[in-house]
């Protein structure tokens, strides 16, 4: 059975929203399901929601639940 989605706060939506409409490459800090955290280095390219469950797409393609995400933040691309 899937975790049940828990939103994430405003403040930090909005963030990840200018992140996206800026187009902005970002250091995205994660948590899987598992509970294992990674790093990701990439760009958003859009945030969405289905099944009452929110997410992002990523540039290359990879979908991240937005509460899977611990922090995003601004960074230099490779």
């Amino acid at each position: 059975m899937k975790e049940k989605y828990q939103p994430i706060a405003c403040g930090f939506y909005d963030e990840l929203v200018r992140l996206a409409s800026r187009k902005t490459h970002c250091r995205l800090h994660l948590k899987d399901a598992s509970g294992s955290e990674r790093q990701l280095l990439t760009s958003i390219k859009d945030i969405y929601s289905r099944q009452k469950v929110e997410y992002l797409l990523l540039e290359n393609g990879e979908e991240i639940r937005l509460d899977h995400i611990l922090q995003a933040e601004p960074a230099e691309p490779k």
